[in-house]
């Protein structure tokens, strides 16, 4: 038995999935290029390196290795912090409270650089208790 909406596609020279009116549908080939060309970049991306994963039902399938795009450097970042804040302790103890606020009055004094630096370095609470720390222990 042929069913009604294939028995035109059967015998029509277009062959297996035309539509009854003869014309191939533009969604099957738009479809079809659309996963090729995909394939193609999923292809282009394994060359950069490949990682397999299993799913839930077992299958290991292999996937393009995740690239790392460039981000905002947080980690970079917190460390040249830390550096600066073990700077700023480390400058307190060793030269004094009093040799270190005579020297941030000269920065206060300077231009636009100096006060800018003589900003970030005034001692803040933070700064106070690492040096009491590190002054006990010398």
């Amino acid at each position: 038995m042929i069913w009604p909406e294939f028995g035109a596609t059967l015998g029509h020279p277009s062959g297996v999935g035309a539509l009854p009116n003869g014309r191939m549908t533009a969604m099957t080939h738009a479809t079809f290029d659309r996963r090729l060309k995909a394939l193609g970049r999923k292809h282009e991306r394994m060359t950069l390196g490949i990682t397999y994963r299993i799913g839930r039902d077992g299958l290991i399938t292999a996937h393009p290795r995740r690239r790392i795009a460039p981000r905002f450097p947080l980690r970079s970042l917190l460390a040249l912090m830390l550096a600066a804040f073990a700077f700023k302790a480390a400058l307190f103890v060793l030269l004094g409270e009093q040799t270190y606020g005579a020297r941030l009055a000269l920065l206060e004094q300077g231009g636009t650089a100096e006060r800018a630096g003589a900003w970030l370095m005034q001692p803040d609470p933070a700064t106070l208790a690492v040096a009491a720390v590190v002054d006990a222990l010398r």
